[in-house]
Parts: structure tokens; C-alpha cells; sequence
């Protein structure tokens, strides 16, 4: 992705195409990148899980929805487009001081366009009450294809957005390089030198900040922490005889492991204490050996509905705390109220209102993170991972790890979903310099360290991972102060904008 976009300038700057054939052009190549980056959405199909029998209506509905995410996201990528042409970066008669400004500038108009794409999903999932309108929903961003480079630690500086900063800015200058140098052998060379001199000082930067993590690391007191994986059938709402073997193996993995377990944390609706207590108390019996502290989720019902929750427990105390899930997922857990509507005057007002009583899930406050005897953890539920902000405000007040509880079984077995849920946590991991635990009931359950490695991974299964996990408190400057690179890209716009009216 360093140099991804430089082909895509080049073509444009070779036709000087008007600002509609720009716009086109670039919404188009999104398209392309959406679609391919989300194809994984697809093993959602066939719906019979949700109740559509019917495969053409299943696919006619499915694709219809899939279509209005990608194309919601491409439209971002077609405004940037546009942008690139009214900034005309390819005039060759500028000096290069101008010209750096000019990639500086679409550098910043980049940032602000995925700032602004991030809100689509909430924008078309709106409902009454939901928090979903004014939350950030990262899918489709750059940065998850980068999780194996040292670029990507610069999320821990600046979140995903310096990140995408450095992307096109490196993609502008071996534009402009190649579109001024007199001859192909210049060019190559030249951009070869741009794009190592880009690696190499985010090289530089990314083993001072593994070594930063490193000694802190070592400093910090570690606790053994398992992350259970359950196997559950693939299906939308769940009866205790639907998971009940599943589970059981789950527990019977978790009570073999002769290690002391400090922490042990459940996946999304594991309702781990409901069930042992019915099936023979082996798990709550093992617990209390070491007093193990479980991070248990649950769906309560409050008096605005019911909520999603996570619990934390200990033998000798009972519940410690608990969190609320605050950001919820379009369709998963509640109809928006554009979708509620179109079935409405279709005629299936039922569907709604059978899906609100058996799925429909009502906004919780997150809470502040719970301390406890061990430390102090914070807990965020499957969707709230593509929030960056949400997981930072949580390590900067005082969360020494992140937990993570998802549910995957609607996507279970597909290999592309699975790695990006666990490149968003590699990247969460990354900004908030946090250790990640990942549990999941048919997804990858998995050990994430502050600087995004993945210590311990389990796709498959009923048995979970285990690992020492040390408790950090460390700040990163991204915890510290958020995504400044989105004001600084406004700067960086205004005065390429400026210098576009008035070059001299």
C-alpha cells in the first residue's frame, strides 16, 4: 500500500481527466478494493439462520446491503479523487517546494475522506437511541492490510490516521518523482530510494518502540491469563441445548490445564456461571483454587431493555464489576430505522417486531474500567473493536489489558474474516499499547501483545489459549492525545488549498 496509489496517479495525471471522470475513476477503484477487502461478508449466506428460507430473497437482500456498504465507503474514495484533480499535484512547472506542499495536501484530504468514511456505517445504521450514528466503524481502512510492517506502529503515535498519512504521502512523492524524472531508469530508482527512506525511518521508529514495550514489559507484573474458545453451531439466537456440548468441552479444557489460572475470560454470551452451576460446578470448582478471576458475558435485562454485559467474578467475591456493550451492530443486535421503515411499507411490520423480541438489544454505558485485586481491565464486545477510539479512552483511564469477547459464528470457518478480526486487534493493540485478549465462541480466539504480535492463536476447536500477560502503564501518544493527525490534515488541506488560488 506504500506505493499502491502511485499507479492510480499517474493514470490520472497522463488523461487530465475533468473532476467527474476523477471522481469515477477513484470511486470505481474503490469499489474494486471494498469488494474484493469485504468478500468475506459473503459466508453469511445462505440466511436461513435469520429465518429467509428463500435463496433468491436471501441473496437479493444480502447483496443489495453489500453493494450500499461499498459503494457508501468508494464514495469517500471518489471525493478524494475529485480532490487530486482540483490540486493538480501533476503540474511539473511548480518548484519542488510547492510540490511537497501539494502532497502534503492530498495527504491531508485523504485523512479527512477516511475520518469521514468511518461514520458511514453508523450514518446508515441510525436508530433511535443508538450510539451507532456518532461512532467510528473502521472497516475497510488501509492500515489492516499493513499488520505484518513496522509502518503500522505508528498507530501507537497517531492511530490508523498518521498511519494513512504516511501511505499517501509516500504514494504522492514517488508520483511526483516519477512524473519529473527525465528517464524510466531515474524514476525507478528514485522512487525505490522514496520508498526505503519511508521504511527506513518507520523501521527506526518501530524498534524504538518495541524496545520502549520491551522494558516496560519486563518492569510490569505479568498474570496467566485463558481466553476460552467455545465451538457453538452456527445460528443466530441461541438455546442452551444448542451450545451445551460445545461448552462443556470448553470447561472440561479449561479444568485439565495444570497451570494456576489468574484470569480467565469468556467469549460473547458465554453465560459461563449460569451454566456451570447447572452442569456440575467443575469450572466455578476450579476457580476457586486460585481464585481465578472470570470475565463472563451475559445478556441482562434492564429496565430500558435488555443490555449486553460483561461481568467480572471472583470466587471469593462474587461480581467485582461489570461493563456495558455501547456500541451496537447494525442488524446484529438492533434494526435501524431506515430498515424498520422499508419493511413497514412492504407489508412485514411482524418481522420487525419478531425480531426485536427474540434479538434486539438496547444501548449500555461502557463504565469506566473495573479495578480489582490483580489490576485494573476494561472490556470491549466484537463490533466495539472497529472503534478505535472507544479502546483508547478505555487504556487512558487506567485499563492495564483490553479484553476482547466476540461472536463469529455467523462467519464461522471463513479464513479472510477471521484474519481481518484479528488485524483490527493487532491494531487496537497497537494505539492503545495494551495487551489484547481475544476470546470468541466459533472465531479466533487469540493473545495480542502492545505492539501487535500475535503471541498465541486458536481458530478451531473448543479449546482455548493461555499465556502470561503483563499488566501495562505505559501512555502512548496516540492514548495521550487521540488522532491529531485529522486537525493537522485540515491544516495541511487549507494551505494547499490556499496555494492552489494563489500560487505566487
Amino acid at each position: 500500500m506504500l506505493v499502491g496509489f502511485a499507479p492510480l496517479l499517474i493514470y490520472l495525471s497522463k488523461e487530465q481527466w475533468s473532476y467527474k471522470k476523477s471522481f469515477f475513476f477513484f470511486f470505481f477503484s474503490g469499489v474494486l478494493f471494498f469488494g474484493i477487502t469485504l468478500i468475506w461478508m459473503f459466508s453469511l449466506l445462505p440466511l436461513e439462520w435469520a429465518g429467509v428460507e428463500s435463496a433468491s430473497i436471501a441473496y437479493a437482500l444480502f447483496v443489495s446491503a453489500w453493494l450500499l456498504v461499498v459503494c457508501s465507503f468508494a464514495l469517500w474514495w471518489g471525493v478524494f479523487g475529485a480532490g487530486v484533480a482540483y490540486l493538480s499535484i501533476w503540474m511539473g512547472s511548480h518548484s519542488w517546494n510547492l510540490k511537497i506542499l501539494y502532497a502534503l495536501s492530498i495527504a491531508g484530504l485523504w485523512v479527512l475522506c477516511e475520518y469521514a468514511r468511518s461514520f458511514v456505517i453508523g450514518f446508515w445504521g441510525f436508530a433511535s437511541g443508538s450510539s451507532s450514528f456518532f461512532s467510528e466503524w473502521t472497516l475497510g481502512s488501509l492500515v489492516y492490510g499493513m499488520t505484518d510492517g513496522w509502518v503500522v506502529l505508528l498507530a501507537s503515535v497517531g492511530g490508523i490516521y498518521l498511519v494513512n498519512l504516511v501511505i499517501i504521502i509516500s504514494n504522492v512523492l514517488v508520483f511526483l518523482w516519477w512524473s519529473t524524472a527525465s528517464t524510466k531508469k531515474k524514476r525507478v530508482f528514485g522512487g525505490a530510494v522514496i520508498l526505503a527512506g519511508v521504511m527506513g525511518v518507520a523501521s527506526l521508529g518501530g524498534v524504538f518502540f518495541v524496545k520502549w514495550h520491551e522494558r516496560a514489559n519486563r518492569s510490569a507484573r505479568s498474570y496467566e491469563v485463558v481466553a476460552m474458545r467455545t465451538d457453538i453451531p452456527r445460528a443466530f439466537v441461541y438455546a442452551q441445548s444448542d451450545r451445551a456440548a460445545s461448552l462443556r468441552a470448553s470447561i472440561g479444557h479449561v479444568v485439565a490445564l495444570p497451570q494456576a489460572i489468574d484470569i480467565l475470560v469468556a467469549p460473547e454470551d458465554g453465560d459461563m456461571l449460569s451454566f456451570d452451576a447447572l452442569n456440575g460446578m467443575r469450572l466455578i470448582d476450579r476457580m476457586k483454587k486460585n481464585n481465578t478471576l472470570l470475565v463472563d458475558h451475559v445478556y441482562t435485562r434492564q429496565a430500558n431493555g435488555v443490555e449486553s454485559r460483561t461481568l467480572y467474578w471472583r470466587p471469593d467475591g462474587g461480581i467485582v464489576g461489570f461493563q456495558g456493550k455501547h456500541i451496537l451492530m447494525p442488524i446484529g443486535e438492533y434494526v435501524p430505522l431506515f430498515v424498520g421503515s422499508i419493511l413497514s411499507l412492504l407489508g412485514y411490520q411482524h418481522a420487525v417486531g419478531t425480531y426485536e423480541d427474540a434479538r434486539a438489544l438496547a444501548v449500555a454505558e461502557k463504565g469506566p474500567p473495573v479495578t480489582d485485586v490483580r489490576g485494573t481491565y476494561a472490556s470491549i464486545v466484537c463490533s466495539e473493536a472497529s472503534n478505535p477510539n472507544m479502546v483508547r479512552s478505555l487504556g487512558k483511564n487506567g485499563a492495564d489489558v483490553i479484553f476482547l469477547q466476540a461472536s463469529d459464528t455467523l462467519f464461522r470457518g471463513n479464513y479472510l474474516y477471521a484474519r481481518y478480526m484479528i488485524s483490527m486487534a493487532r491494531v487496537r493493540a497497537i494505539e492503545s499499547g495494551r495487551f489484547v485478549v481475544r476470546a470468541s465462541n466459533a472465531g479466533p480466539t487469540a493473545i495480542i501483545d502492545s505492539v501487535g504480535h500475535v503471541r498465541a492463536l486458536r481458530a478451531g476447536g473448543s479449546e482455548g489459549v493461555a499465556g502470561q500477560v503483563p499488566f501495562l502503564h505505559i501512555v502512548t501518544p496516540y492514548a495521550r492525545w487521540g488522532a491529531w493527525p485529522v486537525p493537522l490534515a485540515g491544516v495541511l488541506l487549507a494551505l494547499g488549498l490556499l496555494y492552489r488560488r494563489y500560487p505566487q
